[in-house]
């Protein structure tokens, strides 16, 4: 077996680059162009010019390996998701069409039919069958499949016979133990447990934006974008937004799955997948379906596919596949030319009204990179902060002139070159710009690991300036990416999203803190104004005094209880619950109490703050839900 290494001139060009940047003073005048130029300069005089390095392959050693971690993470029962992930790598690491992947998708189809998902396991029982599963063992799969199409199909008759007519062929190829067991299992067959596993379908729950911005569109008609000096681009609203409104539905220009989650979810669309499918090229990426592989590969992977691996073995941080995508995206948008896309970004950096900045003809397109290209990266200076893009620039870059033909056939492998080609160096400068792109505009999904599960890229979104009290919500229901109104919001009003800094978590000390560190701006929201403390404040009993309070408050606590009873519907939902309860109607009834709350009380009130506790959970409950099936 040949073992398959990073090569150590990869190292030394990264050491080198390192040092570069450490030894040098940058001038705070010159471009990040004039930088890279600069820094590449330095390279060539030391002679620090990589070879090109070995591309992981497909390996059925290394698949097996997997295969046989997984089958003793069984016997010791660890939980499924464990097992299911080292299952996937085996199908991730085996040569297409070999014994390994039909191997490694028949174990993994017995998991998944252990876990009730009944429907992935015959997705896989197809792929074993039809990939040189060993013949003498194939009637397991045969049995199995006809107990899924028992579940799932009980009055296909035909279906379930024919499957029991392979068992019955297959059955003189066993001795008579193995034949005893599996004669008892078709006997049982017609009295076989139906329970099963129901996954979350997002889309039957997709709220629905009413009328819809005509300059930005998934964004509501209610929302204007604004700009001035002090905000810069900012949302206002053009009328009374009332809490509970819908004010975006939109698709997320990409969506990059976090390296560390690459085994559980699509590389395509970012859904969670157990029935997975492998890239056929690379062993770092999983597809949920044929369609989704090729739109993949179409789109983007194709330039991904050489490179990742390395990617991955150097640590880069999330913030470089993002980069990669959108300069990939970016790249295809152009034509799949380097000359074209420079020269639409000149006439995009060319724009003087900062407002239109990335428009198409006064539109923000969501589905254009320009509309990305135009967002904000704060800074044109190589601060400490940014060397680590540079370096990990400087090496996409490299990775892609050399694997791929993104800026053209036959070019040379060597850095004395490279460093004089003009497509080079925009390139590189590209990739660099996108990853500061992705640090101030990128949006997470977290979930309940130490990792997020994905980022997206939304340039409309990134628009919401930030206040650390809250006023709207950012929630995922399918592929779109949803927001929704907390609180009344007047005509003329900025409306404020919040980046994760929150007045009743932090003192105001540590939020300006954080916000100067993460985001470079002093915060000026109310909160921070008024300096609220971190407490909700109790409300004067002559407040109190008006018409129906006492009931508001005892109805409140009513719509909380439905709300509880709800929520563990919701995170019981798969075994238990295959369905989530009508909440529509105390929604829009909470929703006039917390506007009437809000015209009477303080924003920071218990009164307020235990309302909009409320109402956020009640919009939460029909996200985009994710499962582990060690839970069940």
């Amino acid at each position: 077996m040949e073992v398959i290494k990073q090569d150590d001139e990869v190292h030394s060009l990264l050491h080198s680059i390192t040092s570069v940047i450490k030894n040098s003073n940058f001038e705070s005048d010159k471009s990040n162009k004039d930088h890279i130029k600069y820094i590449l300069n330095q390279l060539d005089e030391k002679k620090n010019t990589p070879t090109p390095l070995k591309i992981n392959k497909k390996c059925s050693i290394i698949a097996e390996e997997f295969r046989s971690n997984a089958n003793e993470y069984l016997k010791s029962n660890l939980n499924l998701d464990i097992v299911l992930e080292e299952l996937t790598k085996s199908i991730a690491n085996a040569p297409p069409g070999s014994v390994e992947i039909s191997k490694s998708y028949g174990d993994r189809s017995a998991v998944l039919f252990d876990a009730r998902l009944i429907s992935d396991c015959l997705l896989d029982l197809n792929q074993a069958l039809t990939t040189g599963y060993p013949e003498n063992l194939k009637i397991h799969l045969y049995l199995r499949q006809a107990m899924c199409h028992q579940i799932l199909n009980p009055d296909n008759s035909k279906l379930i016979e024919k499957c029991i007519k392979k068992v019955q062929e297959l059955l003189k190829l066993m001795d008579s133990k193995e034949q005893e067991i599996i004669l008892e299992k078709l006997t049982n067959i017609k009295s076989i447990d139906r329970s099963k596993f129901y996954k979350w379908n997002a889309d039957k729950h997709l709220p629905k934006l009413q009328n819809e911005n005509k300059i930005i569109p998934g964004l509501s008609d209610a929302i204007e974008l604004k700009y001035s000096d002090e905000f810069g681009r900012h949302m206002i609203a053009k009328r009374n937004i009332k809490p509970g409104e819908v004010l975006m539905l939109q698709k997320p220009y990409a969506k990059i799955v976090n390296t560390q989650m690459r085994y559980k979810y699509c590389w395509n669309c970012a859904e969670q997948v157990w029935a997975s499918i492998p890239c056929n090229c690379c062993t770092d990426v999983i597809y949920c379906s044929e369609i989704c592989r090729k739109n993949g590969n179409n789109n983007y992977h194709e330039y991904e596919c050489p490179i990742i691996n390395d990617m991955i073995n150097l640590k880069m941080n999330e913030g470089s596949f993002v980069s990669l995508r959108l300069t990939i995206l970016a790249y295809n948008e152009a034509g799949k030319s380097l000359e074209t896309l420079m020269h639409h970004l000149d006439k995009i950096d060319a724009e003087k009204d900062p407002l239109m900045k990335g428009c198409t003809n006064n539109i923000l397109e969501p589905k254009k990179y320009s509309s990305v290209y135009g967002l904000i990266t704060h800074s044109n200076n190589l601060i400490p902060s940014k060397c680590e893009f540079v370096i990990d620039s400087i090496i996409i870059g490299y990775l892609l002139a050399t694997r791929t033909n993104i800026i053209g056939k036959n070019l040379p492998k060597n850095l004395k070159d490279l460093k004089n080609n003009k497509l080079f160096i925009f390139l590189i400068n590209l990739i660099e710009k996108n990853m500061e792109i992705s640090n101030y505009n990128s949006f997470s999904i977290e979930g309940n690991t130490p990792y997020q599960k994905f980022r997206m890229i939304l340039p409309c979104a990134s628009f919401f300036n930030h206040s650390c009290h809250q006023k709207i919500i950012r929630r995922l229901h399918g592929e779109y990416m949803t927001s929704f109104s907390l609180y009344p919001i007047e005509q003329g009003d900025q409306i404020f999203d919040n980046y994760g800094i929150y007045y009743d978590q932090l003192s105001k000390d540590e939020r300006q803190s954080e916000l100067l560190s993460l985001y470079n701006f002093i915060c000026t929201c109310e909160a921070c104004t008024y300096d609220w403390p971190m407490c909700p404040l109790e409300t004067n009993d002559l407040y109190k005094n008006f018409k129906n309070f006492t009931k508001m408050t005892l109805r409140i606590a009513e719509i909380y209880h439905e709300y509880l009873i709800a929520k563990k519907i919701v995170n019981s939902y798969g075994r238990k619950y295959n369905c989530v309860p009508d909440l529509s109607n105390i929604i829009c009834e909470l929703v006039k109490i917390v506007d009437k709350f809000c015209h009477r009380f303080r924003k920071n009130s218990i009164e307020v703050v235990n309302a909009i506790f409320i109402l956020d959970g009640l919009l939460t409950l029909t996200e985009n839900r994710y499962f582990d099936l060690c839970n069940f």
